[in-house]
């Protein structure tokens, strides 16, 4: 059994969408103060690193991140590697999809991009159709290489997150797919058990048998 870490790191230098929080840490105790303990508090946006967005995120009444039933965030999965020419996933490129999967995570030119760098406004991401095309095959959980699902600064980044979160589809956004072949994978993307909000730090791994 092979254990793989699909989570970028967190850190003050990680990259972050613009407009969002990052990541900082502050030490409330510390040995280096003579303190008897390390104690530490952590700031961060929620949508920073690896995380996952609930409907909530673009859906007025959608559900928060603890209302997600648990059988979304692990079990099978199928990471679907895309040619680096290709600017964005289309419907061309879900053919080896079936109605038994359930998650799908794609794997793009977007993984040799460095997490601590600024953000890439030219990532590659899922178009509207293809969005609709994993709603209709019954996919209820996509995880993509970068920060946001849908393109940068526009309309369709919007209609590609109502798309799949609208039907109760989860997003898994930031995962570090470098390294990672395509195929079938166990994963476990597990979210912060926290009320009332839209979106949770995960700590994903995939399981290789």
């Amino acid at each position: 059994m092979k254990i793989i870490d699909i989570s970028i790191p967190l850190s003050e230098n990680t990259t972050t969408y613009p407009g969002d929080m990052g990541f900082s840490i502050r030490y409330l105790n510390s040995f280096d103060k003579k303190d008897d303990d390390n104690t530490s508090m952590i700031e961060m946006g929620s949508h920073v690193g690896t995380h996952i967005d609930a409907p909530r995120h673009v859906i007025p009444g959608g559900k928060y991140i603890n209302q997600i039933p648990l059988k979304y965030f692990f079990g099978k999965v199928l990471i679907i590697e895309i040619p680096d020419k290709f600017n964005y996933i289309d419907v061309e490129h879900l053919s080896d999809i079936n109605n038994k999967i359930k998650a799908v995570f794609f794997k793009t030119r977007n993984s040799r991009l460095k997490y601590n760098f600024p953000f890439d406004k030219n990532h590659v991401y899922v178009s509207e159709s293809a969005a609709d095309k994993l709603i209709k095959i019954g996919v209820k959980t996509v995880g993509i290489d970068y920060l946001s699902v849908g393109p940068f600064g526009s309309f369709e980044n919007m209609r590609v997150h109502k798309i799949l979160l609208e039907n109760e589809s989860i997003i898994i956004e930031g995962l570090n797919l470098k390294g990672v072949k395509s195929g079938i994978y166990n994963f476990f993307a597990l979210p912060l058990k926290m009320e009332d909000v839209e979106s949770s730090p995960t700590r994903a791994i995939l399981i290789k048998e």
